[in-house]
Parts: C-alpha cells; structure tokens; sequence
C-alpha cells in the first residue's frame, strides 16, 4: 500500500494544524503563520491565508503586501490579483481596486469575483449614504431572563411535562404570505391565493407577550420574507433583542445593500436551490432565475471576501430533493464550494395531493438512498457540510391516489413496528408558529389549529388544552396528523416520512383514516352551526398580485 503520509511535506501538516486551531478558535493564526513562512518562504498556502488572516484584522496594507509577493512567485494565478482588489476597497482607493479587477478580466474575462467586484465600486461609487455602520449588537447577547427560561424549557422538556412553566425560547414568525415564485414543490404554483404581510397589532403582541424570551427567531414563513414591509424592523427588533436571527429566502430580491446589511448581521439565511442547471431549476422554482441566483451567490461571495473583518453571517443552502433534481445535487454541493458557503441542508419533498407527487423520492428509494451518498461523498471531499434526511426504506406507503385494497396491502403488517419514530422532536416545547394573521400552529410543518392571538393571550395558548394534546401526542404511538406526515430533519420522523409511515400498521392507519373523517364531520356540523368563516378574496397569483380583479 502506498505511504501517503509521506507525500504531506513538513510545511503542508504544520499548515493543517494552523487551520484547525484558527477553525477552533484557538487562534488567529497571524504569528503560526509568520513562524511557518521563516521556515517555508516560498510556501504559497501559508502566505494566503497570512494575508486573509490580516485582513480580518483590518491589516490590509500588510494584507496587499503579502499578495503582491505571492504575484511575484505566481503571476499567471488571478486570485491574489483580485484579492488585492478587494483589500483596496477597504481602504477606500477604488481606482486602484478598478485597476487591479481589470487586470485580471484582462486575462480572465469571465473571473466572477473581479466582475463583481466591479459592480459592487460601481454601487459604491453611485452611494448617496457613505455610511455603513451596522448598529445591532454583535453577536448577540442573551439576556439573564432569556438563559434562564432557555434552561428551564430544555429541563421541562427533558421530563416531557406538559404545563410547561417556561416560555418558548424559539419562534416560527411569518413575516408576509407574499412570494414572487410559483414552484412546484408549493401549493402557491397552482392557484390564486390571499397574501398579506403580518399584521401591525399581531407584531405588537408578539413583541410584547414572546419577544422578551425569544433566543432563536425564523422569520420565515408561507412567502418570501425580504417581500415583507416590515421586514426589517422585525429584523432588528430581534437582534436588539438579543436573538439568533434565521431565514430562508430565494434570493431574488439580494441586492448590494442588502448584502451589506445582512453580511453584517450576526443570521443564518439559508437560500432554495433545487437544481445545478437552468432547466432543473427553473422547472422546479417557477418564477425563478438560474443566473440570477448564481449572480446573487456571487455577489455574497463577493462582499463576505472584501468585508472580512466585520462579517458574522452564516450562509447555507437548501435543496429539496425530487427524482427530477437528485442526481444534480453533487454539483449543488459544488456550487455551494465554489461561492464559499460550506453546508448545504437536503429536504424530503412534502406531498401535497397533486400530480408532481409523483417526483417523490418515495418512488425509487434505492436509487436515491445511492446518489444522497455519492452526494455526501463529494460533500466530504470538498469539506462541506451535509445534512441529509433520514434514509429512504424500501418499504413505502402507496401513492395518495391508490385504491382501499392496495393500501390495506401495503399495510404488511397489523401492529405498528415498535420504536418505528427514529427521533423524539422539541417543536411543541419550544417552537411554535405565529401566522402572519395571529394564527398559531405548532411548528413549519404543521397546520394544527393551537389558538388565535386576535382572541387569546400568548401564554393562555401556550398551556392551553390544545397544546398540552399536542405534547401527549408527540410521545404516543399516535401523534397528531400533521406530526404523521412530518417532513423537517428535527421532526419525529427524522426528515423522512415516507420510511415511517410504511412502518406503521393497519390498526394505525385505520385510526387516522377514522380520525381524519370525523375531524371533517365536526368541522362541516360547527359550520353549520356557527355558519361559514369568511375567506379573504384571493389577491396574488403567480408570484404576483391580482390587479383589478383579473381572472388568473
């Protein structure tokens, strides 16, 4: 067997072990650096993370310094030639940085990190507000109360209680219903629906019944939440807060400064990317744009690479995986090398009773259980990040539209096998979901009605008899429909439904057939009773709104 570990020279393990200490935070790497670079001169590795390690210490004279040796040892690479560029931003000399990007696109004409850093001088330089001071905390910082209630909702978790003294350290809040994309993996690709963006007084409410506890907020929801009016002072509301910030986005709406602000925001935003071409994209997210993606991607890139030192934003991507867009999520994980965001989060496709059902993975477990380990396979390679759903059994429930004996059949079994959830899940402890209407839902997965906070008091929902059902639920053999059917990598299947369902039994599916039918009984007969609820008349379509009553 070859001897590998003799082809790693001296100068390659001692620069390993910089960048796992720097990884750590056991360093900063300046000084290991300059020691290896006595020793090793010549060593181009050490030299340019020398310099980017200077840069985030707003060294960047030295930082240009640096580079400009690496030039002179190896002039045909164009990277510390864009490097300097960017360095040269932060110092405020953009005709130099100008020169320095075009030197580059001279030799390399379709260099993405020289032609976006020349549009990014070209929106500095046209800048009405020179400014750009980010005034949030950073990082965040909890707050005694928030610590204290976190560690009392993990503790009553723990014991499973089902009043719960603590109040939720997590919150789901859905900024708008509005979404400029129509995809096909969500019911807002297949008719007209009423969108709005939360409400004024259910922001009020939450701010001041949930906000003061509030460790980790999602402002994501039904819509596209950079669409939101509010969007931004729900924002930095959170942040001031003291809270971890979240979002999921297409990423359509990115722009400079908005990168600016977000770059420099201590968030997670996580961005849909279900496809590594054009055609399985734009298939997928109708409405969407493939080159506009890779240009937004670029241009985060971009700014994350010019403003080192004042970057504390965590990139990822999302994919939801289809028969259609597995194979390509090798070169999605790629892509996610390429712009410099290091995890990648891999969804199970939610079914929702409609032909495009029919591109589930369910359909062809093995071969998807084979490419989401190739895929993990090249994730290690490029050491990104994976996060995959559970894997695909081969045993799996039969299509929504199949015939009462066949789904007797594919039952195989009469009890449920034992242990058959792979996880417990924590939502309806510590996560629940406020519409943007002051409805609220246990979680991103569930529509289970838990209480309207136009009527009642947060916390009067919170222990209130649905909720306390809904924890009793979780932990029994049979928890509510919506937990069922759970697709989220936390929840109780494990990111997988398909894979528990088909371990479920005939008793249990006779069960929620029996449960489901009498849930639309008592809701027909309290209609009845108590007449119809009024529906807002449908406003948007397509990713767009209805103006003037216009028939989609």
């Amino acid at each position: 067997m070859p001897d590998f570990e003799n082809k790693i020279s001296p100068a390659q393990k001692e620069h390993e072990i910089i960048l796992s200490d720097i990884r750590k935070g056991k360093s900063d790497g300046i000084g290991q650096f300059r020691d290896l670079l006595k020793r090793f001169p010549d060593f181009l590795p050490a030299m340019g993370d020398l310099a980017w390690a200077l840069a985030k210490k707003n060294r960047h004279e030295e930082a240009i310094a640096l580079y400009e040796k690496y030039l002179a040892i190896q002039p045909a690479n164009p990277e510390p030639r864009w490097r300097i560029g960017d360095r040269l931003i932060n110092l405020g000399r953009l005709d130099e940085a100008i020169d320095s990007y075009q030197r580059v696109l001279e030799k390399r004409p379709n260099c993405e990190d020289a032609s976006t850093g020349l549009k990014y001088i070209k929106y500095l330089k046209q800048k009405t507000d020179k400014t750009s001071k980010v005034d949030v905390p950073i990082p965040s910082q909890l707050s005694p109360r928030q610590q204290e209630n976190l560690e009392l909702n993990k503790k009553e978790y723990n014991e499973k209680r089902l009043h719960l003294k603590s109040h939720p350290p997590q919150l789901y809040l859905e900024s708008t219903t509005k979404c400029n994309f129509f995809c096909r993996t969500c019911e807002k690709g297949y008719a007209p629906y009423y969108a709005e963006d939360l409400r004024p007084e259910i922001w009020e409410k939450v701010r001041a019944e949930a906000m003061p506890w509030i460790v980790t907020i999602s402002i994501t929801g039904f819509g596209e939440p950079t669409m939101a009016s509010n969007f931004d002072s729900i924002l930095e509301t959170s942040l001031h807060n003291g809270s971890h910030v979240h979002f999921v986005t297409n990423a359509s709406l990115l722009n400079f400064p908005r990168i600016e602000q977000l770059t420099r925001y201590p968030v997670k935003i996580q961005i849909s990317l279900d496809g590594a071409t054009k055609k399985t994209f734009e298939d997928i997210r109708t409405g969407g744009n493939f080159e506009q993606v890779c240009e937004r991607l670029a241009m985060i890139k971009k700014l994350r690479d010019i403003h080192l030192s004042e970057v504390y934003s965590e990139f990822s991507l999302i994919f939801v995986a289809l028969r259609k867009n597995i194979h390509e999520l090798p070169d999605v994980i790629r892509l996610a090398h390429r712009y410099g965001i290091m995890k990648v989060w891999v969804a199970d496709y939610d079914l929702g009773g409609r032909e495009f059902d029919e591109q589930s993975l369910r359909r062809e477990p093995q071969k998807a259980n084979n490419l989401l380990h190739e895929a993990q396979t090249v994730a290690e390679e490029l050491g990104v990040e994976l996060v995959l759903p559970a894997p695909y059994s081969e045993k799996q429930p039969p299509p929504a539209k199949s015939g009462l004996w066949k789904k007797i059949i594919s039952a195989r079994r009469l009890f449920p096998k034992p242990k058959r959830f792979p996880q417990r899940c924590h939502s309806p402890w510590s996560e629940p979901y406020i519409h943007s209407n002051g409805i609220i839902t246990p979680c991103c997965a569930s529509n289970q009605f838990l209480g309207d906070l136009n009527k009642t008091p947060f916390f009067q929902i919170w222990n209130g008899w649905r909720y306390k059902l809904m924890r009793w639920r979780i932990e029994s053999p049979l928890p509510a429909l919506g937990c069922r059917r759970c697709f989220v990598i936390w929840g109780i299947n494990g990111g997988n439904a398909g894979s528990v369902l088909a371990q479920e039994g005939l008793l249990i599916k006779m069960f929620y057939f029996m449960e489901t039918r009498l849930l639309s009984l008592a809701q027909k007969i309290y209609q009845l009773l108590q007449g119809a609820p009024q529906t807002p008349i449908p406003n948007y379509v397509k990713g767009r709104p209805i103006i003037n009553k216009e028939v989609p």
